[in-house]
């Protein structure tokens, strides 16, 4: 009888021990876990679950036939492919803060199917902040013990007026371009200003030892290269490889952003005849011999409109091309006026909002660790 109360005993304080699980220990049958786990964050009071290290949302999300709660995310976000049966990536809530729901996601799908508590994982394709594939699990917490998966509990429904307003908040994917991958001495971003006067001009034909990417903010503008001319037009996106030959022909009153990947250890150099924008001393933080792709999007925030909190998988560089964006960083919020620049590092919650009376438009350039 002492033997088994002392084995009891034990396992209990290795269920509240709970080491991480790692990939090889993904099948997790026992239900015993999910109890414990459960028992560990129900009833957590909202100032707990900030202790806890999660930041809530003040949106609740949901359908007409389902609710999936208000998202309080972990900070920093899973940004790996290891699932920790004790450290979910997301508590969800209800109007009053309390728990009703855990949420596990891996970064990616690059693994087989995990489960966890004997439950299978299902595979999405992507969404807001997490635009590619990867595994997700939503296990929503009942009376008694019982529970229901999917991924929103048709028992519940979001309060009214809580749901994240439906006002425009859009991206647009510009350009996906290989980058190959950085050298030892690691990458920087290089971003440059290049403005016409009122009458057309033309550069070129010429060609560079480094790549290029040019983005038009305003006006129109022309880049022929390899026999093909691609006629630009406002948030346009254009990648001009290293050693191509290619020409431009500027638009009266044109704009461009001109950027590019410096090698960290060298100078700055002429940055394509413009001004100098954004030149930071600190590398990018990215793994030699890695291949990434350069995407460029463009988004546009209506007056009190939001996107986020999430991740992305690699640095990100954004300029604000009209109006006043509020940039979240872990919770830090900063004002980004029209002309200027601002970064997030690789896999960290980030956000934006517009808090003003005027639209948002901005763009954003980001290096993702190409799939294989």
């Amino acid at each position: 009888m002492r033997k088994g109360l002392l084995a009891a005993i034990a396992l209990f304080l290795a269920l509240v021990e709970g080491p991480p699980l790692a990939a090889a220990e993904w099948d997790v049958s026992d239900q015993t876990l999910l109890k414990a786990v459960r028992a560990r964050f129900e009833g957590l009071s909202p100032q707990q679950v900030a202790e806890a290290g999660y930041e809530a949302d003040p949106f609740c999300v949901g359908t007409p036939f389902g609710m999936m709660g208000f998202h309080a995310q972990k900070d920093p976000f899973n940004n790996d492919n290891t699932v920790r049966a004790w450290d979910p990536d997301i508590l969800l809530l209800d109007e009053n803060g309390a728990v009703i729901g855990l949420e596990y996601e891996t970064w990616d799908a690059k693994v087989s199917r995990p489960r966890l508590f004997g439950l299978d994982f299902a595979l999405s394709p992507g969404h807001p902040g997490r635009e590619w594939p990867h595994y997700m699990l939503h296990i929503h917490l009942r009376p008694g013990g019982a529970y229901f998966v999917g991924d929103f509990n048709p028992d519940r429904r979001c309060p009214p007026a809580s749901t994240t307003p439906m006002l425009p908040a859009t991206r647009v994917m510009k350009l996906s371009a290989p980058v190959g991958g950085p050298p030892s001495q690691g990458w920087r971003w290089l971003l440059a200003d290049l403005r016409n006067a009122s009458q057309p001009r033309t550069d070129g034909p010429h060609d560079h030892t480094l790549a290029w990417l040019f983005y038009l903010v305003e006006g129109s503008g022309e880049l022929a290269s390899d026999g093909q001319s691609a006629v630009m037009a406002a948030g346009d996106a254009q990648w001009v490889p290293a050693g191509r030959e290619h020409l431009h022909v500027y638009g009266p009153s044109s704009r461009l952003l001109a950027l590019r990947l410096g090698r960290a250890d060298e100078p700055v150099g002429r940055v394509h005849g413009g001004e100098l924008l954004f030149a930071p001393d600190t590398t990018l933080g990215l793994a030699a011999g890695t291949d990434h792709l350069l995407h460029a999007a463009e988004h546009s925030l209506a007056p009190g409109a939001r996107l986020g909190p999430h991740a992305m998988p690699g640095p990100t560089m954004g300029y604000v091309v009209a109006g006043v964006l509020t940039a979240e960083v872990s919770g830090a919020a900063s004002r980004v006026e029209a002309g200027q620049v601002f970064e997030w590092p690789s896999r960290t919650n980030h956000a934006v909002r517009n808090d003003g009376s005027d639209p948002v438009r901005f763009t954003t350039f980001t290096l993702v660790p190409q799939q294989r």
